[in-house]
């Protein structure tokens, strides 16, 4: 997409199962078509691709698991398994045009920021480096592959889908906002961050099932609870869509950053030409 200040967005996005094909999506609709897909897999669908042991099924009724835009009225059952569900994001790769934006089996080894240039560099484990204006983290909490999993009870107030899709809206607004106000970045401030943590943590540790002390895969070394939220749907989709504007900081960008801008979008102009 370029702005009226003629500039254009370069967006990778690393992962290919339910978060980043979500991303894909929205990014198209909001007219960004300069975005690569990374995954590591050889194919969309992320632990429904990794995964594949007999008896695997969804534990989230499948009306809850689907996108809101790309409802499935042909499911097998309540609880779909998992070539169903594999099939189902095949599916919205394939109708939203999203395959030719995928570099399949290249897995991000490391992300760092230049601030001169305003630009991340990411490294492939093949070697190479992506540029990129923005990086969105399409990365699940199923990236290991497990024999089998008891979710348990009151773990989810809601579908795992939803919150992606909540969190991909939240993502793309903001890839629009730096364009809109030729921003470089956008942050959270510490303050912020850290009221939010406290007050998330006391709002978990009020979940008696998720204190349990059974070992879980939700948890993370520290012993804290990092990939659940504790609240309804509703909640985190009103905290996305209306931020206070005081919890965020940003930059405009230099006159070095828009002129390494400009180079690389006449490139990937260039590149398209020879394609």
């Amino acid at each position: 997409m370029t702005s009226r200040a003629g500039r254009r967005m370069r967006i990778a996005v690393v992962g290919a199962g339910p978060g980043g094909l979500c991303t894909g999506v929205l990014l198209k609709r909001a007219g960004f078509e300069d975005f690569v897909i990374l995954e590591k897999n050889a194919g969309v669908g992320g632990t429904w691709y990794r995964n594949r042991y007999p008896g695997l099924t969804c534990d989230i009724a499948a009306p809850l698991y689907q996108l809101s835009f790309e409802l499935n009225r042909e499911w097998s059952g309540p609880y779909p398994p998992q070539p169903e569900l594999l099939a189902y994001f095949e599916h919205v790769a394939e109708k939203y045009g999203l395959l030719a934006h995928c570099r399949f089996e290249v897995a991000v080894t490391r992300a760092v920021w230049d601030e001169t240039t305003a630009r991340w560099s990411l490294r492939l484990d093949s070697g190479e480096s992506v540029e990129a204006d923005v990086v969105v983290s399409g990365v699940g909490m199923f990236g290991a592959l497990h024999l089998f999993m008891l979710y348990g009870p009151n773990t989810n107030g809601d579908s795992l889908i939803t919150t992606i899709e909540f969190e991909a809206e939240h993502a793309v607004r903001q890839i629009q906002r730096l364009v809109d106000e030729d921003l470089a970045w956008i942050d959270v401030t510490p303050q912020a961050m850290a009221r939010y943590n406290e007050t998330l943590q006391k709002d978990i540790a009020a979940v008696e099932p998720w204190q349990a002390g059974c070992s879980d895969y939700y948890r993370s070394g520290s012993g804290r609870i990092v990939t659940q939220w504790p609240g309804r749907m509703s909640e985190l989709r009103t905290l996305l869509e209306t931020p206070d504007p005081g919890d965020y900081e940003t930059a405009r960008r230099t006159g070095e950053a828009r002129s390494r801008q400009i180079e690389s979008a006449t490139s990937s102009r260039n590149e398209e030409d020879r394609g």
